[in-house]
């Protein structure tokens, strides 16, 4: 069992990788200037240069990459714009009610194989049950 999350544990690094990287590029392949649509109709040339500079979109796109793999790896993923705080503080805020939501329903989908195999209708089937009846364990 715990080579198996070993394993599993080592391949969510290249899949976050992935991840990370498709989000990246995803936000800059979205049409139009994300400078000009911050600072609004009424911004100057001279303010919008001068937000690309200090969000360093005026960059070489490889060096973005790199900046944004470094910032992340530190626990830094940025401002929010629209909520205006760090958005790390906003995924914490949320990450109680997730939590509670997670386990309340791992637990409510588990119970039945639990009553099964105390009853011997199933040969100690709850502990692969349980597992499976929850994808967000990541047990298959």
């Amino acid at each position: 069992m715990t080579t198996y999350l070993i394993r599993r544990l080592l391949t969510l690094v290249p899949v976050l990788a992935v991840v990370v990287t498709v989000v990246f590029l995803l936000i800059h392949l979205i049409p139009g200037d994300p400078v000009s649509v911050m600072l609004g109709p009424d911004a100057t040339p001279a303010q919008i240069q001068a937000t690309r500079q200090a969000l360093g979109l005026d960059r070489p796109l490889h060096e973005q990459l790199l900046k944004f793999y470094a910032r992340v790896l530190r626990g830094d993923l940025g401002q929010s714009y629209f909520l205006d705080r760090p958005v790390v503080t906003a995924l914490l805020e949320r990450a109680e009610p997730t939590l509670v939501l997670t386990f309340s329903a791992c637990r409510r989908g588990s119970s039945p194989p639990r009553i099964r195999a105390r009853s011997g209708t199933a040969r100690s089937c709850w502990p692969r049950c349980s597992a499976s009846a929850c994808p967000a364990s990541g047990f298959r």
